[in-house]
């Protein structure tokens, strides 16, 4: 408390010549006439009286009360001046001991001590004071700022210099003072204290990390209806193996019989987050998107892995996965549910890292995409998954293009995104078409069992269908099979199975017919891989493939409308698409890559220069390497305008440039022979303030007309 800027005592206490400076410390009892009035300045009188007055009654404290006056009159005597006694008032031992109400059991410290020694004596008591394992009791405290004062005032006594005093540091003062009253002690004391001690640090220590634990919890916790997925992370568990993790995480999401619980969960959680916590689903909402996140980070950690192998064939195919449905089938839809509702929350988020303004993660969650992709799409043991994984290629590096030309990512997230498209990539390998296991899975059905040896309804079904094309089955057999088939439908089973035994003349011709079609299946099929592999022409891909198409529907089953044999014509017609398709899909998906890259190259130099280049030419070397090359002739990618638009686009299958003419229903599928158009950038566009030269905010340029996409 300063008392010089307002007192009681200053306002009521006069000053002039043979006045009562303190007539409260008179009424108190204490003799203030020996004192010259000038002397004692009206501000030193009203410091002295607020500490005396505030101790009254207190007997072990008022005797140093009482002698606050004489002692600054003793100093004002040896030449100090007022401002240094109340500086002396304001600092020493004795007016903070009873301005702080505290036992004092000390001797009257020697007056004579300089204020620079009063001042230390001040920060020796608040030292000694503090809690700290080394923390005097109060009676030890006192005493030894009585030691202390003694001691100097002995030294001062004897010509040693306040300087010297002063030399040591407070720190080590408080130490030795510590160490020798610590010493004074009984060793039950010690022990006693020492115990004390312990427990009073593992409590600190227990409570310190409960309290971090509960405020990572708190800041775990959606802040707010917009909060980023990464706020409900467990820092913990990334650094837990992702073989480890995944596995507990999958299964999660899959005891449901409908594999797409993630798109519904994610669905719930921003459903609950637009509400907050008022929505009724808000704490499950919460758990799920804590969920999502941890998925997400998960597909990254799993995207930087060279094989999808403990995604896809590590994993057990237990009956438990998902329940109610048959392992082999369940487990194979599921992979490809798994992946494509993957590859959309991670394209999801990283949409929403973009308009969030946060284009590392955006960049991020869109490299893991396209890592999936491609891993997908070289699982040489699934062709639905190739398949997949390249229709996926397609679809996210266009996404990445749009990223690049959304102008809100930096030149060092655009060299992220280039780098990662520039990844070397081997080739995946075609997978063997497997004639026989393809025609099984629909025309052997009608041997398949149940488990009671009894033959299946849809293996009845196909069997019953066939008998009316087979040309050599009697009318009286067919007549036969009805009543047996409504009497099979009527009562939900098979009550018959030992009557079909007999029924071999009727199979026969059946099985005959099926090898018949295998063999003639396997023949153009061998015919069809041949063409893939040894031509790079092809121009009359579209129309190969419809007439093999023809040639295996116009047959006597093209007579039966009958749904499962008309599935087996289709699956036998898609087993050629499977041997010829793949490598088509592979050069446009190249294709579209090289666009891209060349799309990232034209935002890289609007960046960096503020307007788009004349020509793709001026791109090389700073913004790209070297141009693309068309996967269908081999030459630099081309490019032409149409109006506001650039046009990326490659020669396609023909190998003839006919200047991007492509047909607008369909521009992605050209027709024969057409261009394949590869991507399109609009350079009407505002530049881009260059470096240095921000834009002025008032300086809005005028909306142009945006040209039509072509």
């Amino acid at each position: 408390m300063d008392v010089t800027s307002s007192s009681p005592a200053q306002n009521r206490s006069p000053t002039g010549p043979g006045s009562n400076p303190a007539p409260r410390l008179q009424e108190a009892g204490i003799d203030v006439t020996a004192y010259d009035p000038p002397a004692l300045t009206p501000p030193i009188w009203g410091a002295i009286e607020e500490r005396v007055l505030a101790v009254r009654g207190y007997d072990n404290r008022w005797e140093l009360a009482c002698a606050l006056p004489q002692r600054c009159g003793q100093r004002l005597e040896a030449g100090e001046s007022a401002e240094q006694v109340l500086a002396w008032l304001r600092h020493s031992a004795v007016s903070r001991l009873l301005q702080d109400r505290r036992s004092v059991r000390m001797a009257v410290i020697d007056s004579s001590l300089p204020l620079p020694l009063v001042e230390r004596v001040a920060t020796l008591q608040r030292r000694l004071g503090r809690w700290s394992p080394g923390r005097l009791r109060r009676a030890e405290r006192d005493r030894a700022l009585v030691q202390c004062c003694e001691d100097w005032a002995a030294r001062l006594a004897g010509g040693t210099p306040p300087e010297t005093l002063l030399h040591e540091p407070v720190q080590t003062q408080v130490r030795q003072l510590r160490n020798e009253q610590w010493g004074q002690r009984s060793w039950l004391s010690r022990l006693v204290g020492r115990c004390r001690q312990a427990v009073t640090w593992t409590l600190l220590s227990s409570g310190l990390v409960y309290a971090l634990l509960w405020v990572r919890l708190a800041l775990l916790q959606p802040r707010s209806h917009e909060g980023d997925l990464l706020d409900a992370l467990d820092q913990v568990t990334r650094q837990i193996p992702v073989e480890q993790r995944a596995w507990p995480l999958v299964k999660r999401f899959s005891e449901s019989e409908n594999s797409s619980l993630l798109a519904r969960s994610q669905l719930l959680a921003k459903a609950a987050l637009t509400q907050g916590p008022s929505h009724p689903n808000w704490p499950q909402a919460r758990e799920q998107l804590a969920a999502l996140a941890e998925f997400l980070e998960l597909l990254v950690e799993a995207s930087r892995k060279p094989h999808l192998g403990y995604l896809y064939r590590d994993w057990p195919q237990q009956a438990n996965l998902l329940p109610n449905v048959q392992v082999a089938v369940s487990y194979y839809r599921w992979q490809l549910v798994w992946l494509s509702t993957s590859l959309q929350l991670l394209q999801g988020e990283s949409h929403r890292a973009l308009e969030q303004s946060a284009p590392d993660r955006a960049a991020d969650m869109a490299i893991a995409a396209l890592r999936l992709a491609r891993l997908a799409a070289r699982q040489d043991n699934s062709p639905t998954l190739q398949e997949l994984g390249e229709g996926a290629i397609l679809q996210i590096v266009d996404q990445m293009g749009q990223l690049g030309e959304s102008g809100q990512l930096p030149i060092s997230v655009l060299d992220r995104l280039h780098d990662a498209l520039a990844e070397p990539q081997p080739e995946s390998t075609p997978v063997p078409v497997d004639v026989d296991q393809i025609l099984s899975d629909q025309l052997d059905r009608c041997y398949s069992t149940g488990e009671n040896g009894a033959i299946t309804r849809p293996g009845l079904e196909l069997l019953v269908a066939e008998s009316y094309v087979a040309g050599g089955v009697s009318p009286v057999v067919q007549w036969m099979w009805w009543p047996w088939l409504a009497q099979y439908v009527a009562g939900g089973g098979n009550p018959f199975a030992s009557q079909v035994q007999p029924l071999g003349p009727v199979i026969a011709p059946l099985m005959i017919r099926r090898q018949a079609a295998r063999a003639e299946l396997q023949q153009r099929v061998a015919a069809a891989r041949r063409k893939a592999e040894s031509s790079d022409d092809f121009a009359d891909f579209d129309q190969y493939l419809a007439d093999e198409v023809t040639a295996l529907t116009d047959t006597d089953w093209s007579r039966l409308h009958y749904s499962p044999v008309i599935a087996t014509l289709q699956s036998s017609a898609a087993v050629l698409r499977e041997v010829i398709a793949p490598a088509i899909d592979t050069r446009r998906r190249r294709g579209a890559e090289g666009a891209v890259a060349v799309r990232l190259a034209l935002a890289r130099h609007r960046q960096r220069t503020g307007v788009f280049p004349e020509s793709l030419s001026a791109l090389v070397p700073v913004d790209l390497p070297e141009l693309p090359r068309d996967p269908f002739d081999g030459q630099p990618l081309r490019a032409r305008r149409q109006g506001d638009w650039l046009i990326l686009y490659s020669v396609g299958e023909n190998g003839s440039d006919e200047t991007a003419g492509w047909t607008q229903s369909n521009p992605q599928r050209p027709v024969h022979p057409q261009d394949l158009k590869l991507g399109e950038v609009n350079t009407a566009t505002d530049p881009v303030p260059l470096p240095g030269e921000p834009r002025p905010a008032d300086q809005v340029p005028a909306p142009q007309a945006e040209s039509p996409r072509p």
